[in-house]
């Protein structure tokens, strides 16, 4: 190959990874992140109200026999089993779906953690599984 064939082929692979880029970047919705961010937040200081408000109106219909403040140690214990003493800083998201549904990857210190399904209800986005 000639240098110019290596130029244009560089070329072509760099406007082929910013374009990969941009259409990711498109698909990132940061304000899906919110109901997760609510849990991590409720759960290190215990508030059982923001907690069980992240979750979709299905879930909550689920959860009306179960104790909300027990539900919420349940999810502190496994936190701290899973993330030790997290800061909210140490989570980044990333999101598949449409305006009203998709999937939350929850990473933890650059590493994937899970996705959790995530719903949009009233104007605001909430997580649709437990």
């Amino acid at each position: 190959m000639n240098t110019s064939h290596l130029t244009f082929f560089a070329m072509a692979c760099l406007l082929s990874l910013t374009a990969i880029s941009c259409s990711r970047s498109e698909s990132l919705r940061p304000e899906a992140s919110a109901p997760m961010v609510a849990i991590l937040t409720a759960a290190k200081s215990a508030d059982a109200t923001m907690f069980g408000e992240a979750y979709s109106a299905r879930i909550r219909r689920e959860d009306q026999k179960k104790d909300r403040a027990e539900i919420l140690r349940e999810a502190q214990t496994t936190m701290k089993e899973k993330f030790g003493d997290y800061q909210i800083t140490d989570f980044t998201f990333s999101f598949a779906g449409d305006a009203s549904k998709g999937k939350l990857e929850v990473i933890f210190k650059g590493k994937a953690q899970f996705a959790i399904a995530v719903v949009k209800e009233n104007g605001a986005w909430k997580l649709d599984e437990r």
